[in-house]
């Protein structure tokens, strides 16, 4: 078998660059495209698309720190909840923020938390982020499922009998990264 080498000189260069595939020829891409260089023309088009752009060499309309900030939402709190809580929803509070209190295991109307507090701008406004990776604590052990605990912390292992609801929170990725996976339903425990 012989080999055949191609100088990048020699290789051609797409004659226009087109992002105005629609849609609906977007989706028949697969079978529509006759050679690369028209599926990149499709390709081109859902990258448009995907951001929401005029043209699909335009810079990206949003930050990673943004995409961070969806992940969480600031709630009202007391002087009680603290960094690293779970907490669920208790009410509205003011300027628009939700109540948020630390859950409680042994009761189904406060088991079922709603994201961790990971920062307090104050002893009342407080930052609850409800999915992706946070570094505020340590010691955990990593690959092992977190779930609510009685203090209002992460717990892994058994938990006492006096907590008769579960709900996982998460998966630690490293001694000091838990991956928050709030799961929405609680499930009761008979010891």
């Amino acid at each position: 078998m012989t080999r055949q080498y191609i100088r990048q000189s020699v290789v051609r260069s797409s004659d226009a660059y087109d992002d105005t595939k629609t849609p609906a020829e977007i989706a028949s891409s697969e079978t529509a495209a006759v050679d690369s260089q028209e599926f990149l023309k499709y390709l081109l088009s859902q990258v448009k698309q995907i951001l929401g752009t005029t043209n699909w060499y335009d810079a990206v309309p949003i930050d990673l720190a943004t995409i961070a900030a969806l992940n969480t939402f600031q709630g009202n709190c007391t002087s009680s909840e603290i960094v690293g809580n779970v907490v669920y929803v208790s009410g509205t509070g003011s300027s628009a923020r939700y109540r948020v209190r630390v859950v409680d295991p042994t009761d189904v109307t406060k088991a079922r938390g709603v994201g961790i507090i990971v920062a307090k701008a104050s002893t009342n406004v407080c930052t609850v982020q409800w999915t992706g990776e946070t570094a505020i604590y340590s010691g955990l052990q990593p690959g092992k499922a977190y779930f609510a605990g009685l203090d209002g912390n992460p717990a892994t292992g058994t938990l006492p009998a006096s907590a008769m609801w579960r709900q996982w929170v998460g998966t630690a990725l490293d001694t000091d990264k838990l991956l928050i996976q709030m799961n929405q339903e609680i499930v009761g425990w008979v010891p």
